[in-house]
């Protein structure tokens, strides 16, 4: 894992790329890549790239980056891992193609000469790769498939611009930061920013399983090479439910075993849930010495902690087991890091014990660990999403299957009030939603949009509907390439490409890199996604059993003490938190912010907010958490 930047200027190549600013931007990257650091710079075709490496794979100086073929026609910056790197080698040594080195990024050049973009899809790992094709003097950058590792882009003045870390633009004298409005407004909804845009305006985000190519006159293309769902993978409508345990148990055990590929120790968090529990019983049985793993608890909140089951695991699988603790305290002291180390902001307060477990892991002299991320998601973990489930069953499908007049006469005069109790106003919405035929799952949301217009100021409420508009908009890839997608498939489809794009998997990968950890996320293996959503809801769920397919899988290789007992989500408890003694330097935080300058938020709706959480009338420690990282990231940035 690494941290990658780069320039290219096209627009003006007779002016010499300033090497102080390429590595003033590489630099501001040293805690992704804190062994070794290169750059490459070729003024003929004003193009720069720079590299900051943290060493997994072939340990030596030959792997360092910018890295190129044999023959010097493709140049390549990559942060990543590269799963299957030995047998593409293998087949491209047959083919004739020449390797200078052992390490994954070498194939990455060597399959581009090879099959040029059509080579992406042979690639099987998490990574984020610029390539500088020297024959055709343009630029390519990639993001994986799931969007495990992130890459951003800036386009002005003639230059194409990007880096793995929004920080790192912001080197480049020319990039001024200023707040995307918009973004604010779905970061609010959705405690994240969803692809393409970020929280910057003019700065974008590549999105997960996509490619861009920007070509010699600074003409930009962004197109797919993998979906999640596609009209070429069948839909496993009949298969039985052994058939489709065997396979999830089957593709787990090669996730898991694909990125155990490193020539450093790979550890595992181990919190003692399934998710985990399920890696580290994998890992145990296909390693010949003890797995080291790592535990975090919670001071002091009662009924936050898993660290007997995580002990009991550990026990189960005989590993080298170590355990911290955190606080609220611990939360205070972090927080001016946490709004440098994520960029943006990312309204999840997990992000805090999994910064100072990972502090923790790289001290222990483990470069890697495997973590969970991802089972909820496609397992149907989350109580919230079973529950949506039911409404759907109960009172969506129903009201999906009346005409569209109808529907749209029952909103008419459910927004009239006419002829009808006031009580009835309230099934407006329902029925324009139906009626527009909007996506109706949301996934974890901060503010919804109604809640989001109480804290904004009058002028700025006629936008509303501005995250629905985005959340129908991330879901019609799926109703085109797949218009028969059961509700089960649509949930998942959207947590792949907000949730866990762009918050849960921006979270590990900001968090562990912060502190030159690397984070492997075996559920997030693409053949697993694309075989479990494949499958019908009716099959990965079994009368509501949240996980039901996972606990079939891991039957005899996870205790079943683990598998039957209660799901208790890995979190972070902000609400006591701030009732502990966090509410002062929260409200500090807030309300003595410069975010009060851009005119946006009723400064009383949000007093009212706070106070209600402080008189324990309403739990609004979620909104709080939200509305804070927003005020420190504008102080911090703007």
């Amino acid at each position: 894992m690494c941290g990658i930047v780069g320039i290219f200027q096209y627009g003006n190549r007779k002016v010499p790329i300033d090497p102080k600013v390429l590595i003033a931007m590489r630099d501001s990257l040293s805690h992704r890549g804190p062994d070794d650091a290169g750059i490459w710079i070729d003024d003929e075709h004003g193009i720069g790239l720079a590299h900051r490496r943290l060493s997994i794979i072939d340990l030596s100086s030959a792997a360092r980056q910018p890295l190129s073929d044999a023959n010097k026609q493709m140049y390549v910056t990559f942060n990543g891992e590269i799963y299957n790197y030995r047998e593409i080698r293998e087949a491209l040594l047959k083919d004739g193609l020449e390797f200078l080195t052992q390490s994954d990024t070498e194939v990455i050049p060597n399959i581009y000469l090879k099959k040029g973009l059509d080579g992406i899809a042979d690639l099987n790992g998490m990574f984020a790769f610029a390539l500088w094709d020297s024959l055709k003097q343009q630029l390519v950058l990639v993001r994986d498939r799931l969007g495990i590792k992130p890459v951003y882009y800036t386009k002005q003045n003639g230059k194409f611009i990007f880096a793995s870390e929004i920080k790192a633009l912001l080197q480049h004298p020319e990039i001024v930061p200023k707040p995307d409005l918009t973004s604010m407004m779905h970061y609010l909804t959705f405690k994240t920013t969803p692809h393409p845009h970020t929280m910057f305006a003019n700065i974008k985000k590549l999105e997960p399983g996509n490619y861009l190519i920007c070509d010699k006159n600074g003409n930009i293309t962004v197109k797919p090479y993998w979906n999640a769902t596609s009209p070429n993978r069948s839909l496993n409508d009949d298969i039985t439910e052994s058939e489709a345990v065997a396979e999830v148990t089957s593709l787990l055990t090669q996730a898991v075993k694909d990125r155990l590929v490193a020539d450093v120790p790979v550890g595992a968090f181990l919190s003692g849930g399934l998710d985990s529990s399920a890696i580290v019983s994998l890992m145990s049985s296909q390693l010949s010495h003890p797995v080291k793993t790592y535990a975090i608890g919670i001071k002091d909140v009662e009924g936050q902690n898993e660290l007997e089951h995580a002990a009991f695991v550990a026990n189960y699988c005989g590993t080298d087991h170590q355990e911290i603790m955190v606080g609220w305290e611990d939360v205070k002291n972090y927080m001016p890091q946490l709004v440098y180390g994520q960029d943006e902001p990312l309204a999840d307060p997990v992000s805090v014990p999994i910064y100072y477990l990972s502090k923790y892991v790289k001290n222990d002299n483990v470069p890697v660990v495997m973590v969970g991320e991802g089972s909820d998601e496609l397992f149907f973990g989350y109580d919230s999403r079973l529950d949506f489930f039911e409404s759907f069953r109960k009172n969506w499908q129903p009201l999906l299957n009346f005409p569209v007049p109808i529907l749209r006469s029952l909103q008419h005069l459910a927004y009239s009030g006419q002829f009808l109790s006031s009580s009835f106003k309230r099934y407006g919405e329902i029925f324009e939603r139906a009626a527009n035929r909007d996506a109706l799952f949301w996934g974890s949301t901060a503010f919804k949009e109604s809640e989001r217009n109480d804290i904004l100021l009058d002028s700025l409420k006629q936008n509303s509907n501005i995250s629905q508009k985005l959340l129908n908009n991330t879901v019609m890839p799926l109703k085109h390439l797949l218009p028969n997608a059961d509700i089960g498939t649509q949930v998942t489809y959207t947590d792949l490409k907000i949730r866990l794009a762009e918050l849960l998997l921006m979270r590990t990968d900001k968090i562990t890199m912060s502190v030159g950890l690397e984070a492997r996320v075996p559920f997030m293996d693409y053949r697993l996604v694309e075989f479990m959503l494949s499958l019908p809801l009716s099959v990965k769920l079994s009368k509501g059993n949240p996980k039901h397919l996972l606990k079939k899988a891991m039957s005899g290789i996870v205790p079943d003490q683990i598998i039957n007992r209660k799901k208790m989500a890995f979190s972070a408890p902000v609400s006591q938190w701030l009732n502990q003694g966090m509410m002062p330097y929260a409200k500090q935080l807030i309300f003595e912010s410069k975010i009060w300058e851009l005119n946006l938020f009723n400064e009383k709706a949000i007093r009212e907010l706070v106070q209600s959480h402080e008189n324990r009338t309403c739990d609004n420690g979620v909104k709080i958490w939200t509305f804070m990282n927003l005020a420190m990231w504008y102080d911090h940035w703007m």
